[in-house]
């Protein structure tokens, strides 16, 4: 998923990503990474990625 013009350092383009760490907004201009959900607990974000995974198809 692209978040256009929403990086909060450069005001680039921000994409979803993740790893086994949880979820993260990634920007595509500048390399900024910042956690989608900082205060959310690790077995709720594999919630949110299997929820997302599944829209997806």
């Amino acid at each position: 998923m692209w978040k256009m013009k929403s990086c909060p350092k450069c005001n680039g383009d921000l994409y979803l990503d993740y790893d086994e760490d949880g979820m993260f907004n990634h920007c595509l201009q500048c390399g900024y990474v910042g956690d989608l959900y900082p205060s959310c607990p690790v077995a709720e974000q594999s919630d949110a990625i299997k929820q997302l995974v599944m829209s997806s198809r």
